[in-house]
């Protein structure tokens, strides 16, 4: 056999596996960290908002403030105080990250983790201020600090799915559930970054996003002015919502 002959119109492929693979491991592996940051900083700073609601009316102190301004505004004061501290931190995480890649010089296939990023930090503030008046609202039908474990505990359970969601979601499943709410924060910037998602899915479930904040924003409104000066008892979901069970 002429070996000569079977390898003269042979065309060898070159494929670059290394950087194919390590390419993967970030597509894999940002929705993990996304989940995570914006599960800890919306636990830290949502129970934070609400711990200070259920301590002012504990104490009866919102009723002193609400003779001064009005409920809304208190609210509001309390909400932006914490977003804004959330915020920072986000912001130094991004920053301290592309900072770092810089000087590191880590670049994955010509594209740099940069614009996950920077996806992520607006889908992380939307995401935030849509959770953060639902958490003052938790505070709000709590009577007492102990409470706030039994109240706050379908936004927990929510929360918990955001996070696993990278890990239990197959590739349909991940393109259909990064244009809902909440999970788009986490979904969404890794799907940007391996350029699966179109720059209109984006912005669409950017703005399905602010949607969405601006819904929990109104019904987060009702049931704190509902609830925080209820003192003495636990306010259901329902009444403080405007129903009449209790």
């Amino acid at each position: 056999m002429d070996l000569a002959a079977l390898t003269a119109d042979a065309d060898p492929e070159i494929v670059e596996v290394g950087a194919q693979g390590e390419n993967g491991v970030w597509a894999s592996a940002l929705p993990l960290i996304f989940g995570l940051v914006f599960y800890m900083a919306v636990i830290l700073f949502g129970t934070s908002i609400a711990q200070s609601v259920v301590a002012e009316k504990e104490s009866r102190i919102v009723e002193i403030l609400a003779a001064s301004m009005s409920l809304r505004s208190l609210l509001l004061g309390k909400i932006l105080a914490t977003s804004l501290l959330a915020f920072l931190q986000i912001t130094l995480f991004a920053g301290a990250t592309v900072l770092g890649m810089r000087l590191m010089d880590i670049s994955i296939e010509g594209t740099d983790l940069t614009t996950a990023l920077l996806w992520f930090v607006p889908f992380f503030i939307v995401g935030f201020l849509g959770l953060a008046c639902i958490w003052a609202a938790v505070g709000a039908v709590a009577s007492r600090t102990e409470d706030l474990q039994a109240t706050s505990l379908p936004l927990t359970l929510g929360l918990a799915l955001v996070l696993f969601a990278p890990m239990i979601l197959d590739k349909e499943w991940t393109e259909i559930m990064s244009f809902v709410p909440l999970f788009s924060s986490v979904l969404m910037p890794g799907r940007m970054f391996t350029g699966s998602a179109e720059l209109w899915e984006g912005l669409l479930a950017l703005g399905l996003g602010i949607l969405f904040c601006a819904i929990t924003l109104v019904l987060g409104d009702r049931m704190y002015r509902r609830s925080v000066m209820q003192t003495g008892t636990r306010v259901s979901w329902l009444a403080a919502l405007g129903g009449s069970k209790r």
